[in-house]
């Protein structure tokens, strides 16, 4: 009979262009040729990918867990943070995060130097998460510089779990979402400051973007995804 079928899903950059040693990379390359099928969470990554391998190779947006990542209230009276962000602190990272009033900014991270006074915890788990994404009236994002055209986890993260997001924008988002109806988007970073301004004083836009988004996000469970996976790796 047939053997098995080997597939991989890339959540991040399959080249590892950024990191160190570079030969790293040569490796990866060199891993290409073991699989049958390759899925990459990013568009701009799948033509570069195709010309080092023979497998099929698919653009597969990433997901959410909706076990962890749902709703568990979210009215005016549940918010306790008026700006959430959780992640890393990379310097741009840091130059958004300055753009908002530093008493409205609640931090989960590596931010006790650059923000003491608003960093909660350094580590935090994804069901501590859902809580955060739950009771933040503004839950930010900022993908990273691997993310050309796809978005990072979470988009859809908070979306799952009913939060309100305000992000930048990725190419990749416009087959899934619409910019202001399903979250709000900013250009750049002062937009980024002016939009919270806004959405803070305006409860029912707000709300009526989180249900939006949280229709939208339904069919972007892993579940979801892995069947996609499935599909196209059988076809």
């Amino acid at each position: 009979g047939r053997g098995a079928h080997l597939a991989a899903w890339f959540f991040d950059d399959p080249f590892i262009e950024w990191s160190d040693p570079p030969r790293l990379l040569t490796e990866i390359l060199n891993s290409f040729c073991i699989y049958d099928s390759i899925f990459i969470f990013d568009s701009y990554y799948v033509p570069l990918a195709r010309k080092h391998t023979r497998a099929k190779v698919f653009h597969l947006p990433l997901a959410y867990n909706g076990k962890i990542f749902h709703p568990v209230g979210n009215s005016a009276a549940s918010m306790t943070y008026p700006i959430s962000f959780i992640g890393s602190d990379q310097p741009e990272r840091i130059s958004l995060l300055r753009q908002f009033p530093e008493k409205d900014l609640y931090l989960w991270g590596p931010f006790s130097s650059t923000f003491p006074a608003r960093c909660q915890k350094t580590q935090i788990t994804p069901e501590e998460a859902n809580q955060v994404y739950n009771r933040s009236s503004i839950n930010l994002n900022l993908h990273m510089p691997q993310s050309i055209f796809g978005s990072n986890t979470r988009v859809y993260e908070v979306l799952g779990a009913g939060g309100f997001l305000l992000t930048d924008w990725k190419q990749d988002m416009a087959a899934h979402f619409v910019e202001g109806r399903h979250m709000a988007v900013y250009k750049d970073h002062r937009e980024a400051g002016e939009l919270a301004n806004y959405y803070l004083t305006r409860e029912d836009e707000r709300l009526k973007i989180v249900e939006a988004g949280r229709t939208a996000v339904r069919n972007h469970t892993y579940a979801h995804r892995l069947q996609t996976l499935l599909e196209l790796a059988r076809g």
